[in-house]
């Protein structure tokens, strides 16, 4: 679902260097604008996700455990 701040959560995000940043998708608009307008951001991957298991599939692990 979504959660708040996720402007703030970005940027915070990627002033401590981060590597990628899950976003719920409920939030994900807000967050690509904030991860747009960033300098260098490509640096931080911003990536929709709907559901825990996604998140543990993306990060390449296993959600069965």
């Amino acid at each position: 679902g979504a959660i708040g701040g996720i402007k703030q959560k970005v940027y915070t995000a990627f002033k401590n260097k981060v590597d990628v940043f899950l976003c719920p998708k409920a939030n994900f608009e807000d967050a690509y604008l904030m991860w747009e307008s960033i300098k260098g951001h490509e640096r931080m991957q911003l990536v929709e996700v709907s559901t825990f298991d996604e998140a543990i599939k993306y990060l390449g692990g296993n959600s069965n455990v």
